[in-house]
């Protein structure tokens, strides 16, 4: 099809639709729960599989704004299901972790969650799917790599570009 929309313009609008169709699939689970959100529930999952986790490790991992990420913590803590514990690893440093209460609802909302994904990738075969995961790994790691220097705050789109491509 025709539309005169630049080939990376189009790929740019069909990967910001295809995650605004999960979450809007998402919200459907959420709605008679606790969980507000896609953010939430990815929290929750970070927190139990990566332990000694901080906030900050947290929040940046999931590229969020510090006070977007402190927003959906402070939720998760006052509905008591994340808790801040003393760190392994250095005493000085809290970690993250769930509550039996934060453990029960991500096990009930997982299989729930897994149908969004199954959903997501719509009819696409394995080896469909596989092509297109080991694309947008290819896509991710190399945004990961720009937007976690030092100085990404700093640069600008044209410097970006001339440097990485």
């Amino acid at each position: 099809e025709q539309t005169g929309i630049p080939l990376d313009g189009l790929l740019m609008a069909y990967v910001s639709n295809l995650y605004k169709y999960v979450k809007h699939y998402a919200k459907k689970i959420f709605e008679n729960t606790i969980i507000t959100g896609i953010d939430d529930f990815v929290f929750l999952m970070t927190i139990r599989y990566q332990t000694n986790i901080s906030k900050s490790e947290l929040i940046q991992q999931h590229l969020l704004e510090i006070s977007s990420g402190m927003e959906i913590l402070k939720r998760l803590q006052k509905e008591k299901l994340v808790e801040e514990v003393e760190n392994e690893g250095d005493k000085r440093k809290k970690s993250l972790q769930l509550t039996n209460k934060g453990s029960d609802i991500l096990n009930n909302l997982m299989p729930e969650l897994g149908k969004v994904a199954t959903l997501a990738s719509a009819n696409l075969e394995n080896t469909e799917k596989i092509k297109l995961l080991n694309t947008l790994k290819y896509l991710d790691d190399f945004h990961k790599e720009i937007y976690h220097q030092k100085n990404f705050k700093n640069l600008i789109v044209a410097e970006i570009l001339k440097n990485k491509l």
